[in-house]
């Protein structure tokens, strides 16, 4: 088994903030020509929408991205990865592929990511799927200064194997239903990725992140985006608490139409696909996309 055996689709490459990166590009476009472009979280990678994919395929232009740095796409030890980073490279990416009316579909982090995106560039998107993304849950900058000095003062060696026991036991609070085959398929995406010579860079660029997503605080700018955007966040949620769905709809307010999940957890679009795809297609076409 190798990583890539395990995306969905051939993976294809392009040069974005100078590093070789990982995405995919398929389905067709449509009437409206409106392309989905997925952003995944702090720890997983583009392989995650599997089933969103297969769902929107069928109808829409669909594009997934490996950040710089994580999994199948370069990294680079001498760069500061952070969320504006991140955001850049997805912006090059849909100049690149030329891409039209744009919907972001960003989780966790990659919710961080959109919505930095949002507020730079809102002429490129017409919309936003949000899942429980990151920065409505209150600043956490003491816990980014602690895991900062944990760096500092820590060899690189007891770095990685606390970071990657931090990975593995991450993934049970993923999602309400412990038994879900999705999470075993996280766990082997890991187990590929401490085989690689690049992990080490890999567990780096997490540390660089971690640090983003705990200071990261989007309440008074989020303000700003006047986007249509859609905010699914289940009730169960264990990373994020779902209290930020209230904070989000409170700075948003009439941009945002807000939908609470029942007895889901952080990852709907991987927990129930069928519901999570069916609101996501609804919305959409709410908005004549």
């Amino acid at each position: 088994m190798t990583l890539e055996s395990l995306y969905p689709f051939k993976v294809k490459r392009m040069e974005l903030m100078g590093h070789d990166c990982a995405y995919i590009d398929e389905g067709a476009e449509r009437e409206t020509g409106a392309t989905l472009v997925f952003l995944h979280g702090f720890s997983v990678n583009l392989a995650c929408f599997s089933k969103n994919y297969s769902y929107f395929t069928k109808k829409r232009r669909v594009v997934g991205l490996d950040y710089p740095g994580y999994y199948l796409s370069e990294k680079d030890p001498w760069v500061s990865y952070n969320i504006p980073f991140m955001a850049n490279a997805v912006v090059e990416l849909i100049e690149k592929l030329e891409l039209q009316y744009i919907i972001l579909v960003g989780s966790s982090m990659g919710g961080a990511v959109a919505m930095e995106i949002a507020l730079k560039r809102p002429d490129l998107i017409s919309s936003m799927v949000l899942a429980a993304p990151a920065g409505f849950s209150g600043r956490n900058r003491l816990l980014a200064f602690l895991l900062s000095l944990q760096i500092k003062f820590s060899s690189e060696e007891k770095l990685i194997a606390k970071m990657t026991g931090r990975l593995y036991d991450r993934v049970s609070t993923f999602t309400h239903d412990k038994e879900l085959p999705f999470l075993s398929k996280i766990t082997v995406s890991y187990d590929e990725m401490v085989k690689r010579d690049d992990y080490s860079l890999w567990i780096n660029v997490l540390l660089d992140m971690a640090q983003e997503v705990l200071r990261a605080d989007y309440r008074k700018r989020a303000e700003e985006i006047k986007i249509p955007t859609y905010l699914l966040w289940g009730d169960k949620d264990e990373v994020l608490p779902p209290a930020g769905a209230n904070i989000a709809q409170k700075c948003m307010g009439n941009n945002l139409t807000l939908e609470m999940l029942p007895n889901i957890g952080h990852l709907p679009f991987a927990e129930e696909p069928n519901l999570f795809n069916r609101k996501v297609d609804e919305f959409l076409k709410s908005e004549g996309l």
